[in-house]
């Protein structure tokens, strides 16, 4: 998705219309947040170019409960059925006791909470990847720590000034209680 955004915007500045982009599902949550929302900024080529963004957000009193919520759905069996499912396709042990999460805050925005689900290697892999065009590994030591998912959530009423320090100004928002869609404009 990220690496893809430069090949969007070519074709994008092609078409003088205005347009409006979405990024739902707290998509932009599992990115480092200074590049991710300068290049979803750079997409906005045109002045009513639109942006609106589904991103999940925490009420500030009591966000770290939240996040611990958010900590154990994400390490349930049946999410972990599926976020490790790229290691199990290389033979890795995937037993749900070798995953834990940690909770952070963000270290470029202030209020904004991360969690992070880690999963700890009970004994030493290597982890080969086959690429017809460079075929290579990784070694994995015992107790070493993969993090598989990382999302943040936002604080919901800091929103506007978290924008503005994006370059992005906040038109309007719909509250879904724990998430929310944001309408923005550059």
């Amino acid at each position: 998705f990220m690496r893809d955004v430069e090949k969007i915007i070519s074709v994008i500045h092609m078409d003088a219309r205005s347009k409006v982009f979405l990024c739902l599902g707290n998509t932009v949550a599992n990115y480092e947040q200074t590049s991710s929302f300068m290049n979803m900024r750079k997409m906005l080529t045109e002045s009513n170019d639109r942006f609106i963004f589904g991103l999940g957000v925490h009420e500030g009193h009591n966000a770290d409960e939240e996040i611990r919520k958010l900590g154990e759905t994400l390490c349930s069996p049946e999410n972990l059925c599926f976020g490790l499912e790229f290691l199990r396709q290389y033979g890795v042990d995937t037993d749900p006791k070798h995953v834990s999460y940690e909770i952070l805050d963000d270290p470029q925005e202030s209020d904004v909470k991360v969690v992070r689900i880690l999963y700890e290697f009970p004994e030493g892999k290597y982890v080969k990847v086959d690429d017809a065009l460079q075929p290579s590994g990784v070694r994995f030591k015992k107790g070493d720590k993969l993090s598989i998912v990382e999302s943040r959530r936002y604080p919901k009423f800091g929103m506007e000034a978290f924008f503005k320090r994006h370059g992005l100004d906040l038109l309007g928002v719909r509250d879904f209680g724990s998430h929310g869609l944001f309408l923005t404009r550059r």
